[in-house]
C-alpha cells in the first residue's frame, strides 16, 4: 500500500509541476511522467490470468484526485470509545495540514476523509462518526466522505471467545506472540475492555445456527450437538456461568478473587447496553 501511495503521489506531483509550468499535465516523453504513467499497456504479473493492463484513460483519471494515505494506530486492549475520541482529533489534525499552505496539501481545500477499516477498526470508525449523546467528543460524520470496512465485527466475533478459552496457538505466529494459551492469553483479555467488547452480543447471529454460535459435539442428553446460546443471552449462558466448562471466566487461570470477574462483567455489560 505504501508503495502505491507514493507511485500515485509521484503522479500527481510530476502533473501539477506541469501544470504550472503551463505546460499538459502528461508529458509525450513517458520517463518524464510519474510512476504510474509508465505502466500503462504493461502487464504487471497479478495472480489473474486475464489481468487488464492500466491504459491511459485511467492514469489521466488518477491525476485529478489525491489520495494520500495516512495510518491510525490505537491501542487494540483499550476501551473503543477512547480509541474513537482519538480518532477523531486524528482526523482533525491531518485536516488542519492540509488546509496549511506549509502542510501537506499546499492549502488545498481538502475538507473530508475516507476510512478503511479493518476488524475493530470498524467498531472504532462507528463510533468516532456517530457517538453517544454523553459521549466527550463530537462525532466526525460531516468530515468524512465515506467509509470502507472489512470484516467488521459489528454484533461481535467468535474468535475473541474462542482465543480466550483456548489461546491463539491455532493463527500461527501472531496468535502465539499474543498468548499461544489461555494461561497467557485470558489474563491480559479479561482486563482488555475492546477485546471484550469483540465478544459476540445477545443479537449475534450465526448463519448456521442463527442465534447460536458456539457449538458444543455431543453436548445434549440424547447425543446431539448443544447449540448455545439457546435463548439468546450469552451473558448468562456461557460468558458468566460458573459451573459448566465452556464458561469464559476461569477465575483459577485469572485470580481467586471475584473483583477481577466483576470488571470483566461491568465492561461487557456496558458496551451491550449502549
Amino acid at each position: 500500500m505504501s508503495v502505491l501511495q507514493a507511485a500515485l503521489l509521484d503522479d500527481w506531483q510530476k502533473a501539477l509541476k506541469r501544470s504550472v509550468d503551463g505546460k499538459s499535465p502528461s508529458s509525450e516523453n513517458p520517463k518524464e511522467n510519474g510512476i504510474i504513467s509508465q505502466l500503462c499497456s504493461k502487464p504487471l504479473g497479478t495472480e489473474d490470468k486475464n489481468e487488464d493492463c492500466l491504459t491511459e484513460k485511467e492514469a489521466s483519471h488518477f491525476l485529478n484526485f489525491l489520495y494520500p494515505l495516512h495510518v491510525f494506530g490505537y491501542n487494540w486492549l483499550e476501551e473503543n470509545a477512547v480509541s474513537a475520541g482519538k480518532l477523531v482529533e486524528y482526523i482533525d489534525k491531518t485536516l488542519r495540514s492540509y488546509r496549511s499552505q506549509s502542510g501537506h496539501g499546499h492549502g488545498l481545500a481538502i475538507e473530508k476523509v475516507i476510512l478503511v477499516t479493518h476488524s475493530m477498526g470498524g467498531l472504532v470508525a462507528r463510533y468516532a462518526m456517530n457517538p453517544p449523546d454523553d459521549a466527550e467528543f463530537e462525532g466526525c460524520q460531516d468530515k468524512v466522505l465515506g467509509v470502507v470496512h472489512g470484516v467488521i465485527p459489528d454484533l461481535g466475533s467468535p474468535a475473541a471467545y474462542r482465543r480466550m478459552k483456548v489461546g491463539g496457538k491455532q493463527e500461527g505466529l501472531a496468535g502465539i506472540v499474543m498468548g499461544k494459551s489461555a494461561e497467557e492469553l485470558m489474563p491480559v483479555l479479561v482486563r482488555a475492555p475492546a477485546a471484550l467488547q469483540l465478544l459476540p452480543a445477545p443479537n449475534y447471529i450465526s448463519n448456521a445456527y442463527g442465534i447460536g454460535w458456539l457449538s458444543v459435539e455431543k453436548g445434549n442428553a440424547d447425543s446431539s450437538d448443544l447449540v448455545l446460546p439457546q435463548k439468546g443471552d450469552p451473558f448468562g449462558e456461557i460468558y458468566l456461568n460458573k459451573t459448566l466448562w465452556w464458561r469464559l471466566y476461569e477465575s483459577d487461570i485469572i485470580d481467586k478473587e471475584e473483583s477481577v470477574g466483576k470488571i470483566g462483567l461491568n465492561t461487557m455489560t456496558s458496551w451491550t447496553t449502549l
